[in-house]
């Protein structure tokens, strides 16, 4: 993949500082980035561009409103069998593996309690809310523009998605000593996709398993809910709706050499049943049943510029087994 973009140390607009302080810190900026993966069943590239503004009220405090967010997404499935499997799928999840056109409208708020120059207990929280498609919908609506095959409006020919996703995350650092902590994380979200959407993006959905979620399951293998693959094909198990925990105890054990001992919980759900994902439904009485944990060791190599981290994690409860 590739990244660039350009940023302004200020409000790019008509009023230029009339109605804020610059003690705010305001930024604008412009974006854009190309990514290509290539699997072992398809190819994808993902084109993006974003233009958007950031500003702290506090050394802690940071906000992000990007008005506009548009996301081109190709797919190219490369292996018969896996567009059989796909074919044979609910209409969500084929709708989740053919291009698509993303307008988006998000804002962020990230809360940073750490003071870098103090080893003491502090609190991280980050809050994610989106919108997408809507004025794309309405302009349809209002034009009487035509649909696909699919009863879905398309724009240069490619179907736009339309959802609500939002999504936080809290971690509490609590320091024993200088090189000794407990790390506690709580974290979840939700999408809906509705009007011109079969489904959340792809590139929007929930995922469970892999080193930043639950260590246990190799990426996105997990979930959603107790469902069971039946294909020998591995399918990205993807959700609309997540929910985890992690705790995590830190120690020293020689120079840079660091140990960690963890427990992960948590899954993926989808909002409806699905064919394919059958059991992967998120059920109030029941997804409680469903969390899945994991325990494990972890040894980090912290040479200051940057971490290096191994995690041997094993599997205590799977839902998807007896």
């Amino acid at each position: 993949g590739l990244d660039m973009g350009i940023e302004w140390r200020r409000f790019l607009d008509r009023y230029s500082t009339k109605f804020y302080s610059m003690r705010f810190r305001p930024h604008t900026s412009i974006k854009t980035g190309y990514n290509l993966q290539k699997r072992s069943y398809y190819d994808r590239s993902i084109f993006n561009l974003n233009y958007g503004y950031s500003w702290k009220t506090s050394e802690e405090k940071v906000f992000y409103f990007i008005p506009a967010e548009i996301n081109y997404v190709r797919i190219n499935i490369t292996d018969n069998n896996y567009q059989t499997l796909i074919n044979s799928m609910d209409k969500r999840i084929q709708y989740q593996m053919s291009n698509h056109f993303v307008m988006a409208m998000r804002y962020s708020y990230i809360y940073n309690g750490q003071n870098i120059n103090q080893k003491k207990n502090f609190n991280y929280f980050s809050f994610n809310s989106e919108i997408a498609g809507n004025a794309l919908y309405a302009y349809s609506e209002v034009f009487n523009q035509s649909k696909n095959s699919d009863g879905n409006y398309t724009i240069f020919n490619i179907p736009f998605s339309q959802y609500a996703r939002t999504d936080i995350s809290f971690v509490h650092y609590n320091y024993i000593d200088e090189k000794t902590i407990f790390a506690y994380k709580l974290y979840g979200g939700i999408g809906v996709p509705y009007g011109n959407a079969e489904a959340l993006p792809y590139e929007k959905s929930f995922f469970g398993g892999g080193a930043n979620n639950l260590r246990a399951w190799q990426l996105r293998a997990l979930g959603p809910g107790h469902s069971v693959s039946s294909s020998s094909n591995r399918y990205d198990r993807a959700g609309d709706i997540m929910l985890g925990a992690n705790f995590e105890y830190r120690f020293p054990i020689v120079s840079f050499i660091e140990g960690a001992a963890f427990w992960d919980l948590g899954n993926i759900w989808t909002l409806k049943e699905e064919k394919g994902l059958e059991g992967g439904q998120f059920k109030f009485d029941e997804f409680y049943k469903e969390i899945a944990s994991g325990i494990g060791l972890g040894v980090r190599l912290n040479i200051k510029v940057l971490i290096v981290r191994f995690d041997f994690s094993a599997k205590v409860y799977y839902p998807s087994k007896d």
